[in-house]
């Protein structure tokens, strides 16, 4: 693994735990590139399953909000 990759993992990882909580329409744009990576960055390392469970419950909350861009991505 490159140290790169890892910290992607990290940056998207808190970018997550940050957003999750705001319900911000501004922010939806932001928030389907921050999955998009953070899908990638687990992807790139071998460790996708690790956040399937995640992934889903990121998805249902971008669909009850009504966020096309965020569940199209996620």
């Amino acid at each position: 693994m490159f140290l790169r990759e890892l910290q992607g993992k990290e940056c998207a990882s808190a970018g997550i735990a940050r957003l999750k909580n705001l319900n911000r329409r501004t922010l939806d744009v932001l928030t389907s590139r921050l999955y998009f990576f953070y899908s990638l960055s687990y992807e790139l390392t071998g460790e996708l399953a690790e956040i399937r469970g995640n992934l889903l419950a990121l998805h249902r909350l971008a669909t009850l909000r009504h966020d096309e861009l965020s569940y199209l991505t996620s």
